[in-house]
């Protein structure tokens, strides 16, 4: 096994190593971070089951105000 001295890792300042690349702009690292639709058709299904609870809960409310029809 391996023994790492993590107090020495956790007071390395990062920001300093120098590598192969340059610093990412925060314009371009921001969008690393937009959300991105992996389940295709996911969010309309989810519409789609809202609107159909919507109209069954105005349907319960209406019967529940005015009574069967």
């Amino acid at each position: 096994m391996i023994d790492y001295d993590y107090n020495k890792l956790a007071k390395m300042d990062f920001f300093k190593i120098k590598g192969k690349h340059k610093s990412m702009p925060m314009s371009e690292r921001a969008s690393i971070f937009m959300p991105f639709n992996a389940l295709e058709g996911y969010q309309e299904k989810l519409r789609q089951a809202e609107r159909e609870h919507a109209k069954q809960f105005e349907q319960e409310e209406r019967i529940y105000k005015y009574g069967k029809e």
